[in-house]
């Protein structure tokens, strides 16, 4: 029996070779090794590779029966990814799972993600339903001011024409007469233009006030998190070391399953799908980056990290004085807490290696 546990190993690692070696030939540079010894991986996808909109990075690690018993432990990061659509995504990838069992199913994670990306990026342009009321009123008010000015410039356009051809013929009442209707379109549409910048500075206050009104609630909540942790003397690390072991004894359990008798009501494709999900919740539970602010980002602000997102949380510093990078969220580098001495990226690291 161990003899057997032994072949399904190294198929599985041998399995797991090939597959990386092949993303990371068609994925080149999006393709990232974090730790190649614990089989943590990452690569960062974009809805379009020349002028992306939406991009999201896709942390994987490889449990040592994958592909032939476990699926692989996942973490999406990016910042605009919000709790029913995170939900979505994530189980469309089940779905990939529970269609190919004991095949290498990461390429179509890649671009299931990838297609998920650009439908969401297509979707975003479309339209201000999905906004709250009060921006709706207001865009579908600028949009309103944009086509009345549009058929008010229309009207110069005429005007002017008929001014042109006929000034020869109008007398001098009529040229003072059509020239008027001419400043009045101007005057019109200047007016126009006037009440779109009005609803702009109005939308941006109203957008302003509810930020500060989040980050005075946000304060107001760590202040009272903080409080109560101190009273319970909670301690997070602890907790995370519970639910990983509790994770793997999941795994191991859904691995003897995949191994025992076949055909019974457990290997129905409804409950198999059941048992993958709550395996999955319990692997991804500890990784799950909860200091992810879901609120408006301002859109020159600097990206940073892998997933090429905003500072948010806890971040690290490379000490490569010349990493291109910079800093990195803790998540994104499978970091719970700060290393003592010198830190290097993944990349920084993959470079001092070579030299």
């Amino acid at each position: 029996m161990a003899g057997l546990v032994k072949e399904e190993n190294e198929a599985d690692l041998q399995a797991q070779i090939e597959e990386v070696e092949a993303l990371s030939s068609i994925y080149g540079d999006e393709w990232c090794v974090i730790d190649e010894a614990s089989r943590i991986f990452c690569i960062k996808i974009s809805s379009d590779l020349e002028e992306p909109k939406l991009t999201a990075c896709l942390q994987i690690i490889l449990p040592s029966d994958y592909p032939s018993a476990a699926p692989p432990i996942y973490q999406i990061n990016a910042a605009w990814l919000r709790g029913p659509e995170r939900v979505k995504l994530a189980n469309s990838l089940e779905d990939i799972y529970v269609e190919h069992p004991g095949e290498s199913i990461l390429y179509l994670w890649v671009e299931r993600v990838r297609e998920f990306l650009v439908e969401k990026s297509q979707c975003s342009g479309t339209g201000i339903e999905n906004l709250p009321c009060e921006l709706q009123r207001n865009f579908t008010l600028m949009r309103d001011l944009d086509s009345r000015t549009e058929e008010k410039k229309g009207e110069i356009d005429r005007l002017a024409e008929e001014y042109i051809s006929n000034v020869k013929n109008l007398a001098s009442e009529q040229r003072v007469e059509h020239l008027q209707k001419i400043q009045n379109a101007y005057s019109k549409c200047k007016e126009f233009s006037d009440d779109k910048v009005q609803l702009a500075m109005q939308t941006y206050e109203m957008v302003d006030k509810h930020i500060r009104r989040l980050d005075a609630d946000l304060a107001r909540f760590e202040n009272e998190l903080k409080e109560k942790l101190e009273l319970t003397g909670y301690d997070s690390t602890d907790s995370r070391a519970v639910k990983k072991g509790d994770s793997r004894g999941q795994r191991d359990k859904r691995g003897s399953r995949g191994r025992g008798k076949k055909g019974s009501d457990d290997d129905s494709p409804k409950k198999k799908k059941m048992k993958i999900s709550q395996d999955l919740s319990d692997a991804l539970l500890p990784m799950q980056p909860s200091d992810v602010l879901d609120m408006p980002v301002d859109p020159n602000e600097p990206t940073y990290c892998l997933c090429h997102q905003v500072s948010y949380g806890e971040m690290i510093g490379c000490d490569n004085p010349d990493c291109p990078i910079e800093w990195f969220h803790f998540a994104c580098v499978d970091l719970a807490t700060k290393p003592k001495g010198k830190w290097f990226c993944p990349r920084c690291t993959q470079d001092r290696k070579k030299k």
